[in-house]
C-alpha cells in the first residue's frame, strides 16, 4: 500500500551557536548548545570540550563525582510503550541477568509492536496483527485474537496500552480498538483511515494516537468517539517507529515526524505551545534528519525531546521555552535520573549529559565496546539505555548486554547468555516484578531473571 503524504519544507534555518568570550585568556569556546534560558546550578566545564565529538577525541571526562542515582525500584505493571506515561524509565532493580527462566513467543515475526504487562500476564501483538496473552510465571500461551487484518503480506507496526484491564491498540491499517483483557471481547473500533505505527496513550479516559500523516486524534475511552483533532505539517517517511505522546499534569506533548512538538490540553485539544526542532547542516540529506521518532520524556516541570539524527532539546513543559539543545540525536529513548540525562544515538554513542545546561560529562562508544573476532562493529545494533541496579545497560543484535557504569562511562562487563546468542534484540526489554522480557526481532520473547 502507498501512502501519499506531503514533504514539508524547513520554514527556517537553526541559529548559528553562540560564542562566549572569556577574561584575559580571551578563550572562545564553540558550544554544543543554543540556550535561551539556563536552569539554575553551577556548569562544569572543560575548556575546549563541550560536545560529544570532543569529548571523545580529547578523551577527558566532566567529572561529575558518583553519579547519585534514585534507588533501584521494583514495578509490578509496564503499561506504557514506554512503562509510564511520560517515558522517563526508573532505576530499575532486576534479581539476575544471566538465568533463562523461561522463552516463549509472541507469534509470526518480524514484530515490531511494544509489549505491555500486567496482572501476571504479557501481551503483544505479533506480525499478522494477533494479539496475544501469555503468563509471565511460565510463559504459557493463553489466548489470541486477530485484531488487525493484514493487507498483502504487510506487517503489523502499531502498538497497545491499557487501563483498568481494557486494552487499547493502535493499527497500522487507520484502526484504533478497545478490548476487554479478561473476555477478550471487543468493546469499540474507530477507524481512522490512515496508518498509526505508534502506540497510543491513555490518560484521563481519553485515547491519544498520532497517525503517519501526523494527525492527532483524542478519542473517548468508553464511547470510541473523537473528542478532538489536531493536524500538523505532514512528512514524507518510510520509518518503522513512531514516538507516543507523552503526559505532563493535563497537558498531552505530541512528537511528529516533521520535527515539529505540540502540546495541547487533553480534554480539549487547545494548543497551549509548539516549537519545531530543524537540523544544525540544511545541507545534510536524508529524510530522517529531523525526524522525531522517539517519545518526549518528561521529568520535574521539563519535557525532553530528540530527533532521529541531529539534536536533543530540553523544554519548560508549561511555556515551551527551550532551555538548551545539543547535537546529540536518537531514535531511543533518553532517561533522566538525579541531574543526569544518558541517550543511546543511532551511531551506538552512550552520552551522560548534565540536565541543567545539556554539557557532556563522558561519550562511550558502545559498539567498539561489543565487537569480537565473531561479530564486526559495521553488523552491530544497539538499542537503549536502561538503568538496571544503578547500572547503563544497552542491548545489541548480537543478543549482548552491555553494562556501563554511570559515573564515568567506563564498561563493567558485557554479557552474553547462552541463551540469547541467537536472540536479535530490537526492542528496549520490558522489565517487571524484578524481571526482564526480552523480545526478539523473529517475536521469540525470553524471561531473564
Amino acid at each position: 500500500m502507498v501512502y501519499n503524504v506531503i514533504h514539508r519544507a524547513f520554514s527556517e534555518i537553526l541559529m548559528m551557536r553562540h560564542i562566549l568570550l572569556y577574561q584575559l585568556a580571551v578563550l572562545i569556546l564553540l558550544t554544543a548548545c543554543d540556550k535561551k534560558e539556563i536552569l539554575p546550578g553551577k556548569r562544569d566545564e572543560i575548556p575546549g570540550v563541550t560536545t560529544v565529538k570532543d569529548v571523545e577525541s580529547s578523551g577527558k571526562r566532566l567529572a561529575v563525582g558518583t553519579a547519585n542515582l534514585t534507588s533501584p525500584t521494583v514495578v509490578s505493571t509496564y503499561i506504557d510503550a514506554a512503562g509510564n506515561k511520560q517515558h522517563n524509565s526508573p532505576n530499575y532493580k532486576v534479581e539476575g541477568l544471566n538465568k533463562l527462566k523461561w522463552k516463549s513467543s509472541i507469534g509470526r515475526g518480524p514484530v515490531h509492536s511494544n509489549i505491555i504487562a500486567f496482572g501476571d500476564h504479557i501481551y503483544g501483538i505479533d506480525a499478522a496483527g494477533n494479539l496475544v496473552c501469555l503468563s509471565q510465571k511460565d510463559g504459557k500461551k493463553l489466548w489470541q485474537q486477530h485484531v488487525a487484518p493484514q493487507p498483502d503480506d504487510a506487517v503489523f507496526m502499531g502498538g497497545l496500552t491499557a487501563d483498568n484491564g481494557i486494552i487499547y491498540i493502535a493499527t497500522n491499517v487507520g484502526t484504533v480498538l478497545a478490548v476487554d483483557a479478561k473476555t477478550q471481547k471487543e468493546v469499540w473500533r474507530y477507524n481512522i483511515k490512515c496508518p498509526l505505527h505508534g502506540a497510543p496513550l491513555f490518560v484521563d479516559g481519553m485515547v491519544i494516537v498520532v497517525s503517519v500523516e501526523n494527525n492527532t486524534f483524542a478519542i473517548d475511552a468508553k464511547t470510541g468517539k473523537v473528542e478532538w483533532s489536531m493536524h500538523a505539517s505532514s512528512e514524507q517517511t518510510a520509518m518503522a517507529d513512531f514516538g507516543t505522546p507523552a503526559v505532563h499534569h493535563r497537558k498531552v506533548i505530541c512528537p511528529y515526524t516533521s520535527g515539529e512538538l505540540e502540546v495541547y490540553d487533553i480534554r480539549t485539544g487547545l494548543q497551549h505551545w509548539e516549537d519545531t526542532i530543524t537540523q544544525s547542516d540544511m545541507s545534510q540529506s536524508g529524510a530522517a534528519i529531523s525526524h522525531i521518532v522517539a517519545s518526549p520524556v518528561v521529568f520535574s516541570t521539563y519535557v525532553l525531546v530528540a530527533t532521529s539524527d541531529s539534536k536533543i532539546a530540553l523544554y519548560d513543559a508549561e511555556s515551551g521555552t527551550k532551555i538548551w539543545e545539543c547535537d546529540v540525536g536518537t531514535p531511543n529513548l533518553p532517561i533522566e535520573n538525579s541531574g543526569l540525562i544518558f541517550v543511546l544515538s543511532g551511531a551506538g554513542d552512550l552520552v551522560c549529559l548534565s540536565s541543567k545546561d545539556g554539557s557532556v560529562h563522558w561519550s562511550m562508544n558502545t559498539k567498539k565496546a561489543l565487537v569480537n573476532k565473531d561479530t564486526k562493529e559495521e553488523n552491530i545494533r544497539v538499542v537503549g539505555p536502561l538503568i538496571v541496579n544503578g547500572d547503563i545497560a544497552v542491548f545489541s543484535n548480537t543478543g549482548s548486554i552491555l553494562l556501563v557504569n554511570a559515573t564515568n562511562g567506563k564498561v563493567k562487563t558485557r554479557l552474553t547468555p547462552e541463551v540469547l546468542k541467537n536472540c536479535e534484540i530490537v526492542k528496549i526489554p520490558v522489565i517487571v516484578n524484578g524481571c526482564m522480557y526480552i523480545t526478539s526481532a523473529r517475536g521469540d520473547i525470553y524471561k531473564i531473571e
